[in-house]
């Protein structure tokens, strides 16, 4: 076992120099932070027509306080008044242009960590244009109802005010049980949305019980994580003194690039169990990624060739062929 784990960590520390795992978490924080507040807009916005559809009074200074009491204090302080200025309106517009900005800023950031995940898994992206970018936008749909599961199962619990509890005929001892299982809940919903990125993001075949490992390894140390940064910005951190009125924003990049090294981190570091564990299972896999991007290739040439030769049909039909290969191989699993 300590044989193991020690080979593991070399593999780790040697993949993760490699594959520049901080560069790529740069990358993920720059896009994270263009994706935050069209994102804040959407889930407060959403918040504000949901009380209000439910005869519920303005939840503003709830959220605002209990966002203040879960996220580092310098970070609630940015992201604070892009809440003030939209969560009291019901517009419904604000959802739909919340969503689709928040979804455009988030899929390039869905993007670098599929190029994250396949240099872990030492695999080239070959998948076609239009499936690739598909699969990115709805990884980013599923990691977006993952985070709003999340903020509303640790915020909501701090918004039971004696309003809502009356409204929803809660005793006591239920609002206690609520505010204790918030936790488990968030780590779970967690656990599997990014257990789903790991499986499908890479251009690679991913076994679920090695994703699975790999989403509970993020929702843990990302848990942990934040509540530290969380505990040495209060008590330790001066960036409001080195740079003014930046430091809210820089401490918030800070958090995302954090939280970007443990997502790439995890993925790494099931990718480097997977190769000293399950070596047959990892060269299986990379075997199927080199044959699915041999077929792709091959249908795409027919399609080009079909194209200049004037048969649009066959190109079509090519085309397809070649998204049906990347579907079939995402969809298998070697044993």
């Amino acid at each position: 076992m300590r044989d193991d784990l020690t080979r593991i960590g070399k593999r780790f520390l040697a993949d993760i120099k490699k594959d520049d795992v901080a560069g790529l978490a740069a990358e993920l924080a720059y896009r994270f932070l263009f994706a935050i507040f069209p994102f804040v807009i959407f889930v407060a916005a959403l918040t504000a027509f949901v009380a209000s559809a439910a005869g519920l009074s303005d939840p503003t200074g709830q959220i605002l306080g209990a966002i203040g009491d879960n996220l580092p204090p310098d970070i609630a302080d940015a992201v604070a008044p892009q809440l003030e200025a939209v969560i009291g309106t019901t517009r419904p517009g604000l959802l739909t242009i919340g969503a689709i900005a928040a979804l455009w800023a988030a899929t390039g950031g869905t993007n670098a960590l599929i190029k994250a995940m396949n240099r872990a898994y030492e695999v080239e992206e070959t998948r076609p244009l239009i499936p690739r970018y598909a699969l990115a936008i709805g990884l980013t749909v599923l990691a977006s109802v993952g985070l709003i599961a999340a903020f509303v199962t640790i915020v909501g619990a701090s918004l039971l005010t004696a309003e809502v509890i009356q409204q929803l005929n809660l005793d006591r001892g239920m609002v206690e049980a609520i505010g204790i299982l918030r936790w488990p809940v968030v780590l779970a919903s967690l656990s599997a949305a990014v257990a789903v990125l790991y499986k499908l993001a890479p251009n690679f075949v991913v076994p679920w019980r090695w994703a699975l490992v790999g989403g509970a390894i993020f929702s843990i140390g990302w848990l942990i994580a934040t509540a530290g940064f969380a505990f040495y910005v209060a008590n330790f951190g001066s960036y409001a003194n080195t740079y003014g009125a930046l430091g809210g924003v820089i401490v918030l990049m800070l958090w995302f690039y954090l939280s970007g090294i443990i997502l790439i981190g995890a993925a790494a570091l099931v990718a480097s169990a997977m190769k000293e564990l399950q070596p047959e299972t990892f060269a299986a896999g990379r075997k199927a990624a080199e044959e699915a991007a041999r077929e792709a290739a091959d249908a795409q040439k027919r399609a080009k060739e079909a194209v200049t030769s004037g048969r649009p049909v066959a190109a079509l039909g090519e085309a397809t062929s070649a998204a049906a290969a990347a579907a079939a191989f995402a969809a298998d699993e070697p044993s």
